[in-house]
């Protein structure tokens, strides 16, 4: 007797035949043929199609790095299988770091989703797909890049003969390649350079190198990367009093020496024949030799204690050269200052609201009516009427000279660290990052902004001041620009970071005094 099938059994029966069609059917992985670029940083997908379109829900989609080389055993990036992702095994670098996309399973669609791209996740990605009776996979490169710091460079002080000079750069992939050059852009270097990689896989290249004294004693160091087309430039004056110039001091007392008892030896010998020729007694001649002897022994004392002298001068030298010079010359000349003279305009993004500054942002005057409220800012400061210059230093000397109306109530000068707190009424001091010298309100005094300030003078009339800093020596030196004199030195400074100039002026009269950012002659 024959079974007629019930709707229930033709659903059934349905169902096995599809489920058996899906998991039979061949089909083909799709990537893309190009490497996918991008910046380190980012978030990528990672194409991969089925075709035909078929649904990939009942299959295993399965994500891993393709292995580099021999010793590199691959690494599971991201697993689905049976309905779910199931990452248990997935390399710790991934983790919460990929995804499917899940509601387009069912239309083939089995790309990756990989967020935060490091530099370490560059290279070749494997995409297989498995049914019960059919796998395929396909291939795709990820091309990682980031472009690192500026060259950083440093003197590191007296080696082997030269200066000892150091460049360093940070966030690099790939690995970007340094080079030091003289002035006339002939290569000095010595070797390859240091490289070392972070947790994120970013590289940090250091160069180090020992230069003699040249003519310009300036040195640059080029960074080089030509895979993402980049080429930078960090210039190095080293002054010359960093080189040791004791050896010409040697020289020129080895040489005077000699010439000195040649010259006592002719004289010897001149009095002796004039004592001769002029027929003298032998007790007159006697006494003039004994006196010439004396003399000759008098010198050859004095030789002795300017040579013992000299040694111990170069001794002394020696020692504070060894110590990058940073004693040799606590006061710096004004003339010599005045050659490290740069272009400083104002940012206003720093400004206190009554300040206002002028469209070319070199001259900035005190006006409490045209104060503005803005939103609170870091970069701003809100309680100080003060404001800094758009562009910073490091490593590196610097100056500049600023008029002061005298009419001013109160102004200050100088230079600031670039991390310093610029919100509230804080002390200005450089344990807070601030080196500034100026006058206070209802004073005609001169003041250096120390702990607790510093009176230096009274009754100054400056009109023009002058600001140098010498980053090395960690020294802020000012000036009376007008009289080309010294006024005061901050020393053994705690530069940590970046240096910005820095004026203040806080004036009763409204817009009508000002300080002005002014050349350098």
């Amino acid at each position: 007797m024959r079974k007629v099938l019930t709707q229930p059994d033709c659903v059934c029966v349905n169902l096995l035949l599809l489920l058996h069609t899906v998991n039979s059917v061949k089909f083909e992985v799709i990537g893309p043929s190009a490497p996918i670029v991008t910046d380190a940083g980012n978030d990528i997908i990672l194409p991969c199609y089925l075709k035909p379109n078929i649904s990939a829900e009942d299959m295993t989609v399965e994500w891993f790095r393709v292995r580099q080389s021999i010793s590199d055993p691959g690494t599971l990036v991201h697993l689905y299988q049976d309905g779910k992702d199931q990452n248990q095994e997935q390399i710790h670098s991934y983790k919460e770091r990929t995804s499917l996309f899940k509601d387009e399973l069912k239309k083939g669609n089995t790309s990756l989703k990989l967020y935060i791209v490091k530099a370490t996740d560059n290279g070749f990605y494997q995409c297989l797909v498995k049914s019960l009776s059919w796998y395929e996979e396909a291939r795709i490169e990820v091309q990682v890049k980031a472009v690192g710091s500026q060259p950083v460079v440093s003197i590191e002080g007296h080696r082997d003969g030269g200066m000892g000079l150091v460049c360093t750069s940070k966030g690099w992939f790939p690995e970007p390649q340094l080079e030091w050059l003289d002035s006339k852009g002939v290569s000095v270097s010595t070797g390859p350079p240091e490289t070392h990689r972070d947790s994120q896989g970013l590289y940090t290249v250091k160069l180090d190198v020992v230069v003699k004294e040249t003519d310009t004693n300036s040195f640059i160091c080029r960074l080089i990367q030509d895979h993402l087309n980049v080429q930078m430039n960090t210039q190095l004056h080293i002054p010359d009093e960093l080189f040791d110039h004791t050896i010409p001091l040697k020289v020129s007392l080895g040489v005077i020496v000699p010439v000195l008892v040649i010259v006592l030896v002719v004289v010897i010998i001149y009095f002796r024949v004039t004592l001769k020729m002029k027929g003298q007694k032998n007790k007159e001649a006697l006494q003039e030799m004994n006196r010439v002897i004396h003399e000759k022994d008098r010198v050859i004392h004095e030789k002795d204690r300017v040579i013992h002298e000299k040694d111990k001068v170069i001794l002394e030298n020696d020692v504070l050269l060894s110590e990058l010079g940073i004693h040799t010359k606590r006061i710096p000349d004004f003339q010599i200052s005045k050659q490290h003279a740069v272009d400083v305009t104002l940012d206003p993004d720093t400004a206190h609201t009554c300040l206002v500054l002028s469209e070319n942002k070199k001259d900035v005057k005190y006006d409490k009516t045209k104060r503005v409220k803005l939103p609170v800012d870091p970069k701003r400061f809100n309680e100080r009427p003060c404001v800094l210059g758009d562009r910073s230093f490091q490593s590196q000397s610097f100056y500049y000279e600023v008029e002061v109306d005298m009419f001013i109530m109160s102004w200050w000068v100088g230079v600031a660290a670039e991390s310093a707190n610029r919100n509230g009424d804080f002390p200005i001091s450089p344990e807070n990052g601030y080196w500034i010298l100026g006058k206070k309100y209802q004073s005609k005094n001169i003041y250096a902004y120390t702990s607790p300030p510093g009176d230096i003078s009274r009754d100054v009339k400056l009109q023009k001041v002058g600001v140098f800093v010498n980053y090395l020596e960690r020294l802020v030196s000012f000036f009376d620009a007008e009289a080309r004199s010294h006024i005061y030195t901050f020393t053994d400074c705690n530069f940590t970071g970046k240096l910005l100039p820095l004026l203040c002026i806080r004036d009763a009269n409204t817009g009508s005094s000002s300080l002005t950012i002014c050349p350098v002659k």
